[in-house]
């Protein structure tokens, strides 16, 4: 197993388990038999969907199940609400991936509104978000596996979101090495030592009911969809990216949630760890994870929301052309190769720093057709390692934006309440 991909996978504890979840919603009814065959016809080029995971001496290998067969990853459930559908989701957050075999699940709900719901859950060691989201375009009537594990989609391509999906490509160096590189490398070491630094003596983040002791009852929500173009307007008004505006949305609604227990200054600040892809702009897209960490200050305490976006757009421009993000995947990359006692302090240390984990990931600009049914909708949750509890996932998809909720029952046991606060710091920008 990759190095980075078995740090992934020995992250996985019974109070944070290191799957991705997501829920996909159809427009019309969807048989467990024939979802089934769905995934015998068109998964089945990956590979990596076929192999289970197996440690020897505390280290993790990919290998052939002897017993492999796409029925023993569907399962079916009773038909539920939407708030059944976020109970089993959050249930499945919650529940261990069974272990003799490859590591991810689809659970089929047949009747779910007018059509069908699908919760998959996948391993973080698989694959990271954005080659998932192509591993769920090759499910695409029409695409074929070959569509699915591409170059990575260039800015104003059909497939890219325009300046928010230029922002998550963040550039890295070429494979093969050159004198150039050596100096660009010995050019770039002081950089890479202070980001190792941060990691390494950035204190706990501050005490609040985000971080605590967790337990392995998880609850989930989502905001409703948001218009992109509507986002995309708001974003250039405050002279920052969708993201930028949605980071600065976000901090407004920990604001609101965190004030009903007690009053915040202007100066508190909430850290999240936040993922930076790293493939470069023409290399391949497989699967399995390449992408590194950045720890971002929030100023949640700001009560301007156009002040907090602009300090935002500093930090995470600052942040994303800092060291930090190949510091922090040369870091797990170490990891992976160390002992498991290794390992897990250096991630008891880490994930002290930050109160959430949050993620953006863009998923195709257009409604995806898979075996005939219309993917109306589409969310999904990011795992999150040690002791960070909250993890916020933003998605686009089909020309909508949506903010997903996972947190932990003993700490937040209401994430509806949060992501009413987000509502509402929406509703501020005219957009909820």
């Amino acid at each position: 197993m990759d190095p980075v991909d078995a740090a992934w996978w020995r992250m996985d504890t019974d109070t944070n388990r290191m799957a991705i979840v997501a829920v996909l919603h159809f427009d019309r009814a969807f048989g467990a038999d024939e979802f089934t065959e769905l995934l015998r016809e068109r998964l089945a080029p990956f590979e990596r969907f076929r192999l289970r995971v197996r440690t020897v001496r505390g280290r993790p290998h990919w290998e052939e199940d002897p017993d492999f067969a796409f029925e023993r990853h569907v399962v079916t459930h009773p038909t539920v609400d939407e708030a059944g559908l976020k109970a089993l989701a959050g249930q499945l957050m919650g529940d261990a991936l069974p272990a003799d075999r490859p590591p991810w699940q689809f659970v089929v709900v047949e009747s779910y509104e007018s059509g069908s719901a699908v919760v998959a859950r996948l391993h973080h060691a698989i694959a990271d978000g954005l080659a998932l989201i192509h591993v769920l375009k090759s499910l695409a009537d029409g695409a074929g596996a070959a569509a699915s594990l591409v170059e990575m989609p260039r800015a104003g391509s059909e497939d890219a979101d325009d300046e928010d999906l230029e922002e998550l490509l963040a550039p890295v160096e070429e494979k093969a090495w050159s004198f150039r590189d050596l100096l660009n490398w010995v050019r770039n070491l002081p950089g890479l030592l202070w980001a190792l630094a941060k990691f390494t003596f950035t204190g706990s983040d501050e005490r609040t009911r985000f971080r605590g002791e967790q337990g392995t009852d998880k609850r989930v929500d989502w905001s409703p969809a948001l218009d992109l173009p509507a986002l995309r307007k708001a974003a250039i008004r405050h002279s920052a990216t969708i993201n930028d505006l949605l980071l600065a949305v976000l901090s407004g609604g920990f604001r609101r949630y965190l004030e009903r227990y007690r009053q915040l200054t202007e100066e508190f600040e909430l850290r999240a760890i936040i993922p930076v892809n790293l493939r470069h702009r023409h290399e391949e897209l497989g699967l399995g994870n390449r992408f590194g960490l950045v720890i971002l200050a929030l100023p949640v305490g700001l009560r301007n929301l156009a002040a907090r976006a602009a300090e935002i757009h500093r930090r995470m421009l600052e942040a994303r052309k800092s060291m930090e993000p190949v510091a922090a995947f040369g870091l797990l990359s170490a990891l992976g190769r160390a002992p498991g006692v290794v390992e897990n302090l250096a991630v008891k240390k880490l994930s002290a720093t930050s109160s959430a984990a949050i993620t953006h990931v863009p998923g195709p600009r257009r409604p995806l057709v898979i075996a005939g049914r219309t993917l109306k909708d589409l969310m999904f949750w990011v795992p999150r390692g040690g002791s960070v509890a909250m993890g916020i996932s933003i998605l686009t998809y089909a020309g909508k934006a949506r903010i997903g909720l996972a947190t932990d029952a003993r700490l937040v046991p209401d994430p509806d309440a949060l992501a009413g606060g987000i509502s509402e710091e929406l509703g501020d920008l005219g957009l909820a």
